[in-house]
């Protein structure tokens, strides 16, 4: 197996204290505990995306009591697919908005601040 850049290590130690749901932890705790400082958390996501690249389960669960976590169950899996696919199908529906408005909305050149 490849060797792990360093973050993305140190992200690999910090989750195998976290498996299961109840054990998750923010993006944001985890960047504290990375010493990465975001307000958005883009650097730790990004990290997360690598781990998960290298062949690791890391999902999340945004709601409330949520956070990033190692799936132990195949509900905690279902849960993480779930956030997955939801963000998915409202990025899919925004190309479809964007699509369709450049077809059918007003001229571009009709927008403020755009000359024609």
């Amino acid at each position: 197996m490849t060797t792990l850049p360093t973050h993305p290590s140190k992200l690999k130690r910090i989750f195998e204290t976290r498996r299961g749901l109840l054990l998750s932890i923010s993006a944001h705790d985890v960047g504290v505990l990375m010493g990465i400082n975001e307000p958005d958390n883009r650097t730790v996501r990004r990290y997360i995306d690598e781990l998960i690249d290298f062949g690791f389960c890391i999902g999340s669960v945004p709601k409330e009591g949520g956070g990033c976590f190692i799936p132990t169950t195949e509900r905690e899996l279902e849960l993480a697919k779930g956030d997955c696919l939801g963000r998915a199908e409202k990025l899919v529906t925004k190309a479809r908005k964007l699509d369709e408005n450049f077809r059918n909305g007003p001229p571009q050149t009709d927008l403020p601040g755009t000359t024609p």
